[in-house]
């Protein structure tokens, strides 16, 4: 199994509604399996599938223009850091005590999801519902 989390800021971002779309576009154009997103006031996370060189070509684009931007790519190379960092990436918002349930946060892929690609996690976490029960659960 192959994945990377990357991690980035700046300060052009206006919005968080404006970073994920425009995320979007580059994903699909790059042909990046996104698993899990995030975007915070201050930093955002992405998780998925692809090259680490598909992945810093995508962010690069997205953030062509801005000498403020910083990011680091981290690869995953096994099932459980894999779990950690998923697990990690989508409770961010909760653990910040912005959000009461993961699910409420508007900006990540999970919110309002009805499905999700979790290709990596285990058979029983793949559905939605599972899913947001074991992110939301304090253990």
């Amino acid at each position: 199994m192959k994945a990377i989390h990357l991690i980035g800021k700046t300060r052009l971002i206006k919005t968080q509604h404006e970073f994920w779309i425009r995320c979007q576009g580059y994903i699909k154009k790059h042909k990046i399996e996104l698993h899990a997103f995030v975007m915070m006031s201050n930093h955002f996370h992405l998780l998925g599938n692809g090259e680490n060189k598909n992945f810093q070509k995508v962010i690069e684009s997205i953030f062509d223009n801005d000498s403020d931007f910083e990011f680091y790519v981290h690869e995953i190379n096994n099932k459980k850091e894999y779990e950690n960092v998923f697990k990690y990436i989508l409770k961010n918002p909760a653990k910040a005590r912005l959000v009461a349930k993961v699910e409420e946060w508007q900006h990540s892929n999970l919110y309002k999801a009805e499905s999700i690609p979790i290709n990596n996690l285990p058979y029983h976490y793949q559905t939605i519902e599972y899913l947001k029960w074991w992110l939301n659960d304090d253990k």
